[in-house]
């Protein structure tokens, strides 16, 4: 299955390389599949992104558009579900691809085309209600929507808009606060932050291993047949 949409891909960008008409119905075709594709199998898809990247560089803003909304997919589905996986190695690989792909997003808030413009600002709310951005970043992205208020199209204000309120709900959730915080107060609160949770596992540590005495003197107090000894 990998291998079949693994060949897929790659015929398909050969595709789009080729495709002179930049609003044909072939296409969006492609973009609903590609974007389909990476809901549906989005590590295959993650697979081949060192290829799809490159079409950042397209004139046809549907398939930026696209690449857009397939970052957004890829962070969502397979990028912040780095807990559940053993390797270390493949987890912290994980981790940092979400902050490269991040960063890519940031740079797509300047693309010329006002659809791509309005998409990331788009696909930035949808990581803000899915919980994948992180906090040092709220304040960066806070600054750049509010900078797209001045953009020449209405599409795009209208998204920036709909973003700071996302961002300010989210925020106030976060940190129970009317009002945002500078980057040494935000610094001070995540320090904090993570000295209550060393604090919580150990403590947690503690009682696990008092747990572990427990268990171990009931089984020193049961006969071999299973029968408790009374005293």
């Amino acid at each position: 299955m990998n291998q079949l949409a693994h060949s897929i891909i790659t015929e398909i960008i050969k595709i789009i390389n080729t495709c002179n008409n930049h609003e044909s119905q072939g296409l969006k075709n492609i973009s609903k599949f590609l974007i389909l594709l990476s809901e549906k199998i989005p590590k295959t898809v993650y697979n081949n992104m060192s290829s799809l990247i490159s079409l950042f560089d397209h004139e046809a803003y549907i398939i930026r558009n696209t690449l857009i909304e397939i970052i957004g997919n890829l962070i969502v589905e397979l990028l912040c579900n780095a807990d559940d996986i053993n390797d270390v190695e493949v987890r912290n690989n994980y981790m940092k691809t979400k902050e490269k792909f991040t960063d890519i997003l940031f740079d797509r808030i300047y693309d010329k085309n006002s659809f791509c413009r309005s998409k990331v600002l788009q696909t930035f709310e949808k990581l803000g209600e899915n919980n994948t951005i992180s906090v040092v970043n709220y304040l960066k992205l806070l600054k750049e929507a509010s900078g797209r208020l001045k953009d020449e199209k209405s599409i795009v204000r209208k998204r920036a808009i709909s973003l700071i309120s996302r961002i300010i709900i989210i925020y106030s959730t976060i940190f129970k606060n009317d009002r945002f915080l500078n980057y040494e107060e935000l610094g001070s609160l995540i320090t904090d932050s993570n000295l209550k949770i060393e604090e919580l596992t150990k403590i947690l540590e503690e009682k696990t291993e008092k747990i572990r005495e427990i268990a171990k003197n009931y089984n020193e107090d049961v006969e071999p047949s299973g029968n408790k000894l009374f005293y």
